[in-house]
């Protein structure tokens, strides 16, 4: 589980303990003209969607049309968040490539990009396949499988689908250099990379992959722990994109975890167009109501948070976090081992491992969550949340040799961690 420590990685964190102060970053003067933005559909997305439900309406037969309808549908569920439209679209490819008879590669990718963002993980991985064979555009097919072959923890495979698209001037091989660099912990080759994405984007004057490349760059500067790097970052991604939750609720983050600001990142989160009806921002809200110690308000985050997730069939995408909250907030371990062992089933990786040996550690089995941990989270991985739990399940059973070291390491993700996690590494 140790972080691998490269000079590069090194002298970063030496310059950034010199220059960066815990001096307020984020600044809601600032963000009072965005906040209440909502995300905008153009007009073009409107009418084209329309126009496709006619046509497939008028001809369901006619599969062209119910591939258009589904581009369609995916397009404005990028920008709303309407999960009613990705599901549909899901259904759509379905039938699209069963009337192909899985024989055309396009359809098969646009197939496994909608399951990716069901996290149907093991699906995408199959229809991908199907396509690896077919040959049409293996490049993007390739590329496709790195993404899939990460989240299934098929580490090797994903290693040599990145080999197979090699290519320096391809910005999207890039972005899976990228990734790839921050699996192996080398943090600075891969923000490098995606500083070379955004530069490419720039060039061309790509407004979407900007926004994209400069928004992600804010998430690894602040796990850099330069915050306002990553503050700016985001200020520049909601001057192309000003109703973006995504990058409001990284500011709210900041607030938090580094401003110690929590008032200020509700203020936030509160002021995002129904924030009421996005999961990931009332988990936020959640724990900082939490850290706040308003266990009323935190339950009800809580409890607007399963509804929601209950009433657009999320179960699948929020199987982790709705473990945490059996386990963590109603002491519900068997519901939450359960879900956790679904989701170890749907993608052995060692975050699922880890949720896995966390739930077991939390219901005072300390031998099955110590066997785990050892198997198959210890020096599998460089997220602080994984050494965290890691050091704090040996730790109970005596078997953490590193303590000061682990600590201190511990200590340098605070941002990451967050001040609720905060607490439990000064436990140690």
């Amino acid at each position: 589980m140790r972080r691998l420590i490269v000079l590069t990685a090194l002298v970063a964190t030496v310059l950034t303990s010199c220059t960066e102060t815990k001096e307020p970053v984020a600044r809601l003067g600032q963000l009072e003209a965005v906040l209440a933005v909502e995300p905008a559909v153009e007009d073009w997305m409107h009418q084209d969607l329309e126009f496709w439900k006619r046509k497939v309406q008028a001809s369901p037969e006619q599969f062209p049309y119910k591939a258009k309808l589904a581009s369609s549908l995916g397009r404005s569920f990028d920008r709303t968040r309407n999960f009613e439209q990705l599901f549909s679209a899901g259904l759509l490819w379905d039938e699209v490539n069963a009337m192909t008879q899985f024989s055309e590669a396009g359809y098969l990718r646009s197939a496994a990009k909608n399951a990716i963002s069901r996290h149907e993980f093991q699906t995408a991985y199959e229809l991908l396949k199907k396509a690896e064979v077919l040959g049409e555009g293996l490049n993007a097919t390739q590329l496709m499988l790195f993404d899939v072959t990460m989240e299934l923890a098929l580490f090797d495979e994903a290693e040599s689908n990145l080999k197979a698209a090699e290519n320096f001037s391809d910005v999207n091989y890039l972005i899976r250099l990228s990734k790839w660099h921050d699996h192996n912990g080398e943090l600075v080759q891969s923000i490098n990379r995606l500083e070379q994405v955004l530069e490419w984007s720039i060039e061309r004057k790509n407004k979407e992959l900007e926004f994209w490349a400069i928004s992600n760059l804010g998430d690894y500067y602040g796990h850099a722990g330069e915050i306002k790097k990553s503050y700016e970052a985001y200020l520049k991604a909601l001057e192309l994109d000003a109703g973006s939750s995504y990058v409001k609720k990284g500011i709210a983050y900041i607030a938090f975890a580094h401003d110690d600001k929590p008032l200020e990142a509700l203020q936030i989160i509160d002021a995002i167009p129904m924030a009421d009806r996005d999961p990931d921002l009332l988990l936020l809200k959640a724990d900082i109501l939490d850290y706040l110690e308003n266990p009323g308000a935190k339950s009800a985050a809580i409890e607007k948070f399963m509804d929601l997730v209950d009433q657009n069939g999320l179960q699948t995408l929020y199987r982790l976090p709705l473990a945490m909250i059996y386990a963590e907030q109603f002491n519900d371990f068997d519901t939450a081992l359960n879900l956790v062992k679904e989701e170890v089933e749907s993608r052995a990786t060692p975050e699922t491992y880890d949720a896995l040996a966390w739930i077991y550690y939390l219901s005072g089995d300390i031998d099955s969550a110590l066997k785990i941990t050892k198997d198959e989270v210890w020096n599998k991985s460089f997220e602080p949340v994984l050494l965290m739990h890691s050091a704090l399940i040996l730790n109970s059973a005596g078997e953490l040799n590193e303590k000061e070291e682990v600590k201190t390491e511990l200590m340098e993700a605070t941002f990451e961690l967050g001040p609720l996690a905060m607490k439990q590494v000064n436990a140690l």
